[in-house]
Order: C-alpha cells, then sequence, then structure tokens
C-alpha cells in the first residue's frame, strides 16, 4: 500500500508524472481501446488550475507572514506607549480618575512593609503562653507540574 500524499507540491508532482506518461504512451492506450484525447485534456486542465491555485496560495501564505511580522511590530510598538501614557496618568492624574482610564490603584508593599499596620484581635498579649509559642509563616513553593504548594514552616521564637 502506498502512503498518501500530504503536501500540495507532492500530490501535483505526480500528477504532472502520470500525464507525462499517459501523453508518452498515448498509442499504446488506443491500441487497447481507450480514447484518451480528451481525458489528458481535461486532466491537464484540472492539472493547471490547481497549479494556479496552489501557486495563488503560496503567495497568500508569504504575504500573511508578512504581515503578521508588521503587525507584531505594531503591537510592540502599541504596548510601549500604552505603558509610557500609564506612567504619564500615574503622574500627572489623581488616583480616583484612573478607572476612566482602564487603571486600578494597587498599593505595592516593599520588602520590609510586611507586618501589618494594626495586630488582629484575637491576640492576648497578656498571655505568657501565647508569647513563647513559635511564630508559622506560610511558604509558597511552585511544584514541577506548575502548581502551587503552599506549607506552613515553624520558625522558633527568640
Amino acid at each position: 500500500m502506498q502512503k498518501q500524499k500530504t503536501t500540495y507540491a507532492e500530490q501535483i508532482k505526480d500528477s504532472e508524472v502520470i500525464l507525462g506518461g499517459v501523453k508518452q504512451h498515448q498509442d499504446s492506450f488506443i491500441e487497447k481501446g481507450y480514447t484518451t484525447e480528451k481525458y489528458i485534456t481535461d486532466f491537464e486542465t484540472l492539472l493547471n488550475d490547481t497549479i494556479e491555485m496552489n501557486n495563488d496560495q503560496e503567495k497568500s501564505k508569504a504575504a500573511m507572514v508578512s504581515n503578521t511580522a508588521q503587525l507584531n511590530e505594531k503591537l510592540d510598538e502599541l504596548r510601549k506607549m500604552r505603558q509610557q501614557l500609564k506612567q504619564i496618568v500615574k503622574s500627572h492624574v489623581p488616583i480616583p480618575q484612573w478607572k476612566s482610564f482602564g487603571m486600578q490603584y494597587r498599593r505595592r508593599k516593599s520588602k520590609s512593609d510586611t507586618t501589618p499596620d494594626t495586630p488582629p484581635d484575637d491576640i492576648n498579649d497578656d498571655n505568657l503562653i501565647d508569647n513563647t509559642v513559635p511564630q508559622k509563616a506560610a511558604v509558597k513553593k511552585v511544584t514541577v507540574d506548575g502548581k502551587i504548594d503552599i506549607r506552613e514552616m515553624t520558625e522558633t521564637a527568640g
């Protein structure tokens, strides 16, 4: 069993080869009672139409690759300008008006600003036992499969 041709170019090449063979041996087909004149003409017309369409498609593919590259360049320029505009808005427009620019205010915590401003209500500073319990901190770990695993690690007080 012959492998099925997958590309247009292979199918066109095979069609050209068989057409050449039929034309070359046309007399032997006629001797066996086959009339090949109309079949050859129809096959040639179909083959030429297919070649023309394939050429048009290849031109379209090349144009699409070029257009995609141009689009990516424009999108990169647009992203850079958008970032510049955001910086201008952040420095010259009051925060309550940022929403009209499609922006939200997000306070970024500095590395030293990890403690909350007010302690939770459930902590009793007068209880000596609570002060001697080791503190726990959550540790974020990314596993091999890309999921986030949060585990508690115990740190010694002191």
